[in-house]
């Protein structure tokens, strides 16, 4: 997944420097923060092109008022969430963990498509690497079946892991079974 392109336009410099000392923890984002500045806010924002907009309620109404949005997804800072904001980030009410959930839900709901595993997006040798990896063999075990050297069958499963997201021999082995490479049966 690209980074997230976040921009923050708050009119405190102390939420500010909090959210981007919190955003420095999520490594799905890459942020930015402008002050508010009523002239050249939304020229501002336009340059940036965010897509996901943090942003000081006081700022929200104003940007309402000129009946222009910048973008469709917000999380709206403030002490009372009186418009029933989807993301909303209570400044009387909130901590890190909080905020760091909140985020992670608005991206999770919003920018992560869920993946989906096909068997043809991998080569006929990843195939067989899986097959191996599945069966039990180690990397030294598959080269010397497949005539070819262990740093080439690490980079293989590397190239695995990165196209399906499995991580874990048990999470192949179950691709593997799911997916017609090996039988239940021939699992040790």
């Amino acid at each position: 997944m690209n980074k997230i392109k976040v921009l923050i336009i708050n009119n405190s410099y102390v939420i500010s420097s909090g959210l981007q000392n919190i955003l420095n923890e999520i490594a799905e984002i890459t942020y930015s923060n402008i002050e508010f500045n009523e002239k050249n806010l939304l020229n501002d924002v336009a340059k940036f092109n965010p897509e996901l907009l943090i942003i000081n309620e006081l700022v929200f109404k104003f940007l309402k008022l000129e009946k222009q949005t910048t973008t469709n997804l917000l999380i709206v800072i403030g002490d009372e969430n009186k418009e029933s904001h989807k993301y909303f980030i209570n400044t009387l009410n909130d901590n890190k963990s909080t905020v760091i959930s909140l985020i992670r839900k608005c991206i999770t709901e919003n920018f992560e498509k869920p993946t989906k595993i096909k068997n043809e997006s991998l080569s006929s040798r990843e195939n067989e690497i899986i097959k191996y990896v599945a069966i039990g063999f180690t990397n030294q075990e598959i080269a010397d079946k497949l005539f070819i050297s262990k740093y080439t069958v690490i980079t293989h499963r590397k190239n695995i892991t990165n196209k399906l997201n499995i991580k874990t021999v048990s999470g192949l082995t179950v691709y593997a079974i799911l997916n017609n490479i090996i039988d239940i049966n021939d699992v040790n």
